[in-house]
């Protein structure tokens, strides 16, 4: 009878340790939709923290809030972002092109698009030195956690001078991102493609090729 005791509570501790093992925590930073972070949830295996993230959050602000370890209360009980960060099995960052639309001037419906480049090359800079400190602080805080960074990408559908413009100042911003995430050994995903896609695939959307591309990263 004790043995049968013994080895019911060893498959009990087993299973449930198992079950602990294969559920993930996932610490969103920075620039991500409702939507997206809705999709997530569904889709993804286990927890997914946004409190330190939100649609449109432009670098500076991220930078703030791991530069001066700020906190989030729920339930009266205080989240440091340091603890909250030690704790995450993954970690994604997203800037997106939050940073640089004060320097754009985009008309959606005429599919027409100016810029301030000197403007653009300023926000470039501080960019830069946002996103270098925050990534490498993240890191520093969770070596061991996976950590993905993504890459801006364009939404917008311009004609054909104004669209090779945009891509170029995306891809200016790309260049910086991959010059970060290979210092600090960090996983950078591409997201540049999307729009051919989205176009071949109708049942896709942003929230879930970003999703897909997730996915991929973590089983590599």
């Amino acid at each position: 009878m004790k043995n049968r005791i013994l080895l019911f509570i060893f498959v009990f501790l087993t299973s449930f340790l198992c079950s602990c093992q294969g559920k993930q925590y996932t610490l969103l930073l920075g620039n991500f939709s409702n939507n997206f972070i809705s999709e997530m949830r569904e889709n993804f295996n286990g927890d997914v923290n946004n409190y330190f993230a939100r649609k449109d959050m432009q670098s500076g602000e991220l930078f703030k809030i791991v530069d001066s370890n700020a906190s989030y209360y729920d339930n009266k009980t205080q989240y440091p972002f340091f603890g909250v960060t030690e704790k995450a099995k993954n970690i994604v960052i997203n800037f997106g092109l939050s940073d640089f639309v004060p320097s754009m001037k985009i008309d959606e419906s005429k599919k027409i698009l100016e810029y301030d480049k000197d403007l653009f090359d300023h926000q470039l800079e501080i960019f830069q030195y946002h996103a270098y400190h925050i990534v490498e602080d993240v890191k520093e805080i969770n070596s061991k956690a996976n950590i993905f960074l993504l890459s801006a990408y364009s939404k917008y559908t311009f004609e054909k001078p104004e669209q090779l413009l945009f891509n170029s100042l995306v891809k200016e911003v790309n260049t910086e991102l991959v010059k970060i995430a290979s210092e600090h050994k960090v996983t950078y995903i591409s997201l540049v493609d999307i729009n051919d896609e989205i176009a071949s695939n109708p049942s896709m959307n942003i929230n879930s090729f970003i999703l897909k591309r997730l996915r991929g990263a973590l089983n590599e």
